[in-house]
């Protein structure tokens, strides 16, 4: 799960380093899936990299502002908040406080208006043992930013919900739900959709693991309206998307959801994942559809090209966007050339063209982004990445962190930004 403060084939020709034959030819060789193909087709004119550079400074240029202003406040906040709620193996008094873990990546609803989602957890931010346990809380801003009032949990409406069974899914102190990728949205119909993933519970109580996974998890999104006052939000919560273990052996997590041409059609793509590998599980994304703002969605099918190919993707963080330049949703996230082992390998990173109407990738456009470099790690990740369209320019603007999975210390060459043009 994600865990961050979101090419040309030419390569990238401010930094046109040559790719690392001995791992990329071990990758290339063992593919024999049509889908090695957009490795080896030719430049699509609509997406090109402009350049990479060392650093976040084109990309704290492109951020909205209330970002920036968020990013201070929270600069200043103690990790710890009071919790309204007891667990029944507590041993401190009421009352209890927690880790709280705020995002500066607040929905800009309105240029007065702006919601802030933290994470709020008895344990550190880690996805094995945190996430079990996490519960999402949110804050509002009325003033464009500048200041947000107190932080609380997101409970759906409902006589039935409280702190501590926040939704129709969790019962805190049993099983958790996080922030599941992407950005909070704004639909056409003026409500927030915010994707969220959740540790099932069993007929007894327990947290469902079908296969043995690091983590299990089924999504649904939380469905805000504003109050009559237009100062607080009113949660409601949609029916959520599940899929077998035999498909998936993480569930789905991670989700990259965008509205369509078509109002309340939206498009949410998922992260998977195929370790532990039982022979049945798929190294791929899923993709799922709404057709009534969010409230209940298709069953889960694998994301393919345009072209019913289908294509390797590892169990990792991915985003859409649509650009108010070109009217074009994109797609960013890992395309392997060969069939991945859970999460890995995450290189390359790609961005591609969303097929509105068949609900895939267009295969031709599909450009990467970055790659496996000569003096790399074998565990390079190219993941875990901020997205954002820069206001002034309309050029998308990705910010990772250029590091070793496998040596999770070492940052390889460190904090990266690319800037692409889009037509």
């Amino acid at each position: 799960m994600l865990r961050s403060s979101r090419m040309q084939i030419l390569m990238i020709a401010a930094c046109s380093m040559p790719l690392y034959p001995t791992v990329i030819e071990a990758f290339t060789e063992k593919n024999s899936s049509a889908g090695a193909s957009v490795f080896d087709q030719p430049p699509y004119d609509g997406i090109s990299l402009l350049h990479r550079e060392k650093g976040d400074a084109v990309w704290q240029q492109a951020i909205p502002e209330p970002w920036r202003k968020r990013l201070a406040i929270i600069s200043g906040k103690p990790p710890l908040i009071d919790v309204p709620y007891q667990y029944e193996d507590a041993t401190t008094p009421v009352p209890e406080q927690e880790n709280i873990y705020r995002n500066a990546f607040s929905i800009v609803y309105d240029d007065k208006r702006c919601v802030a989602i933290s994470i709020v957890s008895r344990h550190g931010y880690d996805t094995g043992v945190g996430f079990p346990d996490e519960k999402l809380w949110y804050c509002v801003s009325t003033d464009g930013g500048k200041t947000y009032d107190p932080d609380r949990p997101i409970i759906q409406h409902g006589e039935e919900y409280t702190p501590l069974h926040p939704n129709k899914y969790v019962y805190v102190g049993k099983n958790g739900f996080e922030t599941s990728g992407g950005w909070i949205n704004r639909l056409s119909n003026g409500q927030i959709l915010f994707p969220f993933c959740y540790a099932p519970l069993d007929e007894n109580g327990k947290q469902y693991n079908p296969v043995g996974g690091y983590t299990f998890s089924y999504v649904a999104c939380l469905l805000g309206t504003w109050n009559e006052a237009g100062d607080d939000v009113i949660w409601d919560v949609s029916r959520d998307i599940q899929i077998s273990g035999e498909l998936s052996s993480r569930g789905v997590n991670e989700c990259a959801p965008v509205e369509l041409k078509a109002p309340g059609h939206v498009l949410m793509v998922s992260r998977g994942g195929n370790s532990p590998n039982t022979g049945t599980q798929k190294a791929c994304h899923w993709k799922t559809l709404s057709t009534d703002y969010g409230k209940t969605w298709s069953e889960y099918t694998r994301f393919t090209y345009d072209t019913g190919e289908e294509f390797n993707s590892p169990s990792s963080f991915a985003n859409a966007i649509r650009s108010s330049k070109t009217g074009k949703a994109y797609w960013v996230g890992n395309i392997s050339r060969t069939k991945p082992e859970g999460n890995a390998p995450r290189f390359p990173i790609v961005i591609g063209e969303i097929d509105e109407e068949s609900l895939s990738l267009r295969k031709k456009t599909v450009t990467i982004i970055d790659d496996f470099h000569e003096g790399d790690p074998a565990g390079l990740q190219l993941s875990n990445f901020g997205l954002v369209e820069d206001p002034q320019t309309g050029h998308l603007v990705i910010t990772l962190n250029r590091t070793d999975h496998l040596e999770p210390v070492l940052e390889c060459e460190g904090v990266h930004s690319y800037v692409i043009e889009v037509n």
